[in-house]
């Protein structure tokens, strides 16, 4: 008997994101070919409008119907409909589901208009602006989907967004650009007013892991970990990994500490320059509590009106000492 032939089944986020990542491997190489880039627009721009079908379909499976008022389930499953269009899906996205992408409009735009031109006419563009549009594009990807797509029951889909995240935050030229994008953010941060800390990302080692309390977020790659995650990680890549797993030498001479705020071990010891602000600290993985440390104990937090960078405790300890002298 003939054997049945298999039946590739990809669901809708798999196949958004399958794209993207096709589009990535494109440009992957110091000089991409123009059919190189020339798939990576057509490829991310299919990509793209499948991740917000997607965010739409989570909302209501009726969403992604061109014409609400055909939707029907049958259709839906067979994949026999009129799909909604990109931009009505952008309406929908903002006055029903209360996602606004309007800051990542021009280069959505732009990338439509060469994805277009490519498949219906030609299109003249040097392969420098091509390779700036999409990678530009690529924070869009990252960002939406981390903030708005629900990878948790999608075990298949939460790889390949892990493979493509992987290889975007490794391209130099995303590097660059990203920067850029998330400096405001970082700008901000540090300014006085928010009483964040930001230190090297033990993923993508760029300076843009924010610890606030709880889980910790990379702004450049995206990375969520948990904040006991987080710091084994860093202190695997700064203490080395033979002293975070030696626990004989980690209790004669501890790595982390009780936090004096919140209880927890995880109050670590950053070096000078390692911190900001403040620089130099000890500060809490748990909880976000930043010290500035007493270079007497190096635990408790200094004095404010202490020249000398030492704690109260330490300040009466030392007038108590000389006293008896």
């Amino acid at each position: 008997m003939p054997r049945k032939a298999k039946r590739i089944k990809l669901s809708l986020l798999e196949n958004a994101f399958d794209y993207i990542l096709n589009a990535v491997q494109q440009l992957q190489g110091k000089r991409p070919s123009k059919r190189r880039i020339k798939y990576g627009i057509v490829h991310l721009w299919s990509g793209v409008e499948l991740l917000i079908k997607k965010r739409l379909m989570d909302e209501h499976w009726s969403l992604i119907f061109r014409d609400i008022n055909k939707a029907d389930r049958k259709a839906l499953n067979s994949g026999d409909f009129v799909s909604v269009y990109f931009d009505e899906a952008v309406t929908r996205l903002k006055n029903i589901c209360g996602i606004d992408i309007s800051d990542h409009n021009d280069i959505l735009k732009k990338i439509r208009e060469d994805r277009n031109r490519l498949e219906h006419f030609g299109i003249t563009l040097s392969k420098e602006a091509a390779v700036s549009n999409i990678v530009k594009a690529w924070n869009f990807v990252l960002d939406f989907t981390s903030a708005h797509i629900d990878l948790s029951n999608e075990a298949a889909s939460e790889k390949l967004f892990e493979k493509i995240r992987r290889k975007i935050i490794a391209h130099e030229e995303f590097v660059k650009e990203r920067l850029k994008v998330i400096d405001p953010e970082i700008q901000k941060i540090r300014s006085e007013e928010y009483p964040y800390t930001i230190i090297d990302c033990p993923e993508c080692l760029q300076e843009t892991l924010l610890l606030k309390g709880g889980d910790c977020e990379c702004l450049f790659c995206k990375m969520r970990l948990h904040w006991k995650d987080a710091m084994e990680e860093w202190l695997i890549l700064h203490e080395g990994y033979y002293r975070v797993f030696n626990y004989e030498d980690r209790s004669i001479e501890p790595l982390v500490l009780e936090c004096p705020e919140c209880g927890y071990e995880g109050l670590y010891r950053f070096a000078d320059g390692d911190a900001q602000p403040p620089d130099p600290a000890a500060i809490c993985f748990h909880c976000g509590s930043s010290f500035l440390y007493c270079e007497w104990c190096s635990l408790a937090e200094v004095c404010p009106n202490d020249q000398h960078g030492i704690c109260k405790e330490c300040s009466i300890y030392l007038i108590h000492k000389k006293g008896k002298k």
